[in-house]
């Protein structure tokens, strides 16, 4: 049995936007690539977002993020909406032409649907 993964949070912690939720696989090596969709998001969106990381135990290939307007929300697992998944799609988001723009909207404070 392998090491427990563990849920980091890390971003702007005073006052966000919104709250990003990225699930990924913690047994493929995935946190480079969280790192980097982090980075994409506070290039095009500086300092709005708090990021709430949490990694699968073992090896599930799941990459997804989740975009709440709320931290009660985000809590609660309700009222998300799914931005990304690598399973629907079959690409990292950072490989997909929609996700700046998703990232400023958001910012804006309209959900992403």
């Amino acid at each position: 049995m392998g090491v427990a993964a563990r849920s980091h949070i890390d971003g702007n912690r005073t006052n966000p936007s919104a709250y990003i939720l990225l699930e990924y696989c913690g047994g493929w090596g995935y946190g480079s690539k969280v790192l980097k969709v982090k980075q994409e998001i506070n290039a095009n969106a500086p300092n709005q977002y708090q990021f709430h990381c949490k990694p699968d135990e073992g090896t599930t290939g799941r990459f997804e993020i989740t975009y709440f307007k709320t931290l009660a929300d985000l809590n609660a697992k309700q009222n998300g909406t799914l931005f990304h998944s690598k399973k629907a799609s079959g690409k990292f988001p950072f490989e997909n032409e929609e996700f700046k723009t998703k990232i400023v909207e958001g910012a804006g404070g309209n959900k992403w649907e």
